[in-house]
């Protein structure tokens, strides 16, 4: 698994991915894991805020949006989110 403290400092000093607020940010990992109970690579998270981080996991959704949507708009997110986080570092693609 690639694990990276410097890139989940990253995700978590931006705002929620769903309400846009900063400050007590999370980084959610979401996305398939190598295995049961074990996380995903630290580079599919998404910035959600406490609130929107404990609705995800009491409910499976988040607002309206139905599980796939989700999937899809978290999906879009991280790749927005690791293409940012690399131009910042000086990595070019």
């Amino acid at each position: 698994m690639l694990r990276s403290s410097k890139y989940l400092a990253y995700i978590r000093s931006q705002a929620c991915c769903e309400c846009f607020k900063r400050g007590d940010v999370v980084a959610h990992h979401h996305g398939r894991g190598g295995g049961t109970g074990e996380k995903t690579h630290d580079t599919m998270t998404v910035p959600l805020c406490i609130w929107h981080h404990n609705e995800f996991h009491n409910t499976g959704t988040i607002g309206t949006l139905e599980r796939r949507e989700l999937d899809a708009y978290f999906s879009r997110k991280q790749i927005e989110l690791l293409t940012a986080y690399l131009e910042q570092e000086g990595i070019k693609l």
